[in-house]
C-alpha cells in the first residue's frame, strides 16, 4: 500500500492574502475590460440602419430592426459587422424570427 505524500502549505496568513491579491487583481482587468468596451446608442443605430438602403426602403426589416436593436448586446453585435454584412446578418434573424 502506497502512502500519501504531505504537500506543505505556507505559513498560516499567507496563503489568504494571495488569493485576496488575485481576487483584487482580477476584478480589476474586469473592471478595465469592461471599462474599454463601447456602447452604441439606439440613436446611432439608427442612423447606420437608415443609411443602408436595403434596409430602409424595406419597410418590415427597418421596422424589425428599430424593435430588434433597443437590445444592447444585438446593437453592439449589428454595430461591429462589416457594412457588407449588416443586412445579411439582419435579415438572416428576421427570418429566422418570421417562421
Amino acid at each position: 500500500m502506497r502512502t500519501r505524500k504531505r504537500v506543505r502549505t505556507p505559513k498560516s496568513g499567507t496563503w489568504g492574502l494571495n488569493l485576496v491579491g488575485a481576487a483584487i487583481s482580477i476584478s480589476s482587468a474586469i473592471t478595465t475590460s469592461n471599462d474599454q468596451r463601447r456602447s452604441f446608442t439606439i440613436m446611432e443605430a439608427s442612423k447606420e440602419i437608415s443609411k443602408i438602403s436595403a434596409i430602409f426602403d424595406d419597410f418590415e426589416l427597418y421596422d424589425f430592426a428599430t424593435h430588434f436593436l433597443k437590445d444592447k448586446d444585438n446593437r453592439e453585435i449589428f454595430m461591429g459587422i462589416a457594412i457588407e454584412r449588416k443586412v445579411w446578418w439582419l435579415r438572416n434573424i428576421f427570418d429566422k424570427n418570421i417562421s
